[in-house]
């Protein structure tokens, strides 16, 4: 565990320049995904149940399997693409291994914050209320993804 220390401080530090658009991708990504495909599909389907209710837990799923993806695909690219980066990386004692399980960590992490902000943008949107019980169930459940995701 001590190798994944400084790696993941590297992280947080490349995290704490980039905040606030984080941030405003994980507030805007969900509003977007809600106004522009939830919104038109529910005036289109017609079900004896609620579209919005179920279209929810769909961009739930998506803003955040996407931001577990293109945040790890993200530093990938990057290892592979700049000299410098790959060359630092040789000359440290960290395996392949460490540096992929560090990445698989800082996504997830991420991806969970996504999620949070996608839970309370959507419930807020549709007028749901959800109880601890049935958040901490749901993130279980989506953990699964996530970690698919980042991987």
């Amino acid at each position: 565990m001590n190798v994944y220390i400084p790696l993941l401080k590297r992280d947080w530090i490349e995290f704490k320049k980039k905040v606030i658009s984080v941030l405003f991708f994980w507030l805007l990504f969900p509003i977007f995904t809600h106004i522009c495909i939830a919104i038109p599909l529910s005036k289109l389907i017609e079900l004896e149940i609620r579209y919005l209710n179920w279209s929810s837990v769909g961009i739930w799923i998506t803003t955040t399997s996407l931001a577990a993806f293109l945040i790890t695909s993200k530093y990938f690219i990057k290892i592979r693409l700049e000299n410098m980066q790959i060359e630092a990386l040789l000359q440290a004692p960290v395996t392949n291994f460490q540096l992929i399980i560090a990445n698989l960590i800082k996504g997830c992490t991420i991806s969970l914050g996504q999620f949070i902000f996608a839970i309370a943008i959507t419930s807020t949107l549709n007028n749901e209320y959800y109880n601890i019980s049935q958040i901490l169930m749901i993130t279980i459940h989506l953990f699964v993804v996530i970690v698919t995701f980042s991987s």
